[in-house]
């Protein structure tokens, strides 16, 4: 009987995927987080030609107060890679199409600007980087011939990330075989 639950609880409280995710950060030097470090994602990388990318929502610092106001950890990059498998699989339509054979990268959205930016703004006499299009950039150019060969893309964006794809639909739609969707309410 203590075998037996010994074996449970590790069949239980493991998951056979979990080490098929990977934290990346970029190297780029211009794509970086609010804080200013460089930006990270998350990749599940299967070896296959089908792609989701995926970009979450977490609003965008319109104004100083919203800024100042925004969580620490939308303003910088993933720190602890022991959550690297609780991030991707918090994500149903990830979890759902890594199952049948999508490679999944999810973007760590902490630029604060809708995925769009490129420029600083002087906040608390701070230089602050806004970069989100940089750091897209930078993914895709990572990526470039894989996604240029891709059987299927899906770009998928919730809230910010629906404004993050269609600010960059000139970046996304040169994608080969990409498709969208945007899961938004209220947008």
């Amino acid at each position: 009987f203590k075998y037996f639950l010994t074996l449970t609880f590790v069949l239980i409280g493991t998951n056979l995927n979990s080490s098929e995710f990977k934290l990346k950060t970029l190297s780029d030097e211009n794509a970086i987080c609010n804080n200013g470090e460089n930006a990270n994602y998350w990749i599940a990388d299967q070896g296959t030609n089908k792609w989701l990318i995926q970009l979450p929502g977490g609003g965008a610092a319109w104004d100083i107060k919203t800024y100042n106001s925004r969580d620490k950890t939308k303003k910088e990059n993933i720190k602890k890679p022991d959550n690297l498998f609780l991030q991707i699989s918090s994500s149903a339509i990830a979890s759902q199409l890594y199952d049948i054979g999508y490679n999944v990268i999810k973007i760590h959205y902490c630029s604060s600007d809708l995925y769009a930016g490129d420029h600083y703004n002087s906040i608390n006499n701070k230089k602050i980087p806004f970069k989100g299009r940089v750091i897209i950039s930078e993914i895709l150019k990572d990526y470039d011939d894989r996604l240029n060969n891709s059987k299927d893309t899906i770009v998928a964006g919730t809230s910010a990330g629906v404004y993050g794809i269609l600010l960059n639909l000139d970046l996304f739609s040169q994608l080969n075989n990409s498709r969208f969707i945007l899961d938004s309410i209220w947008r």
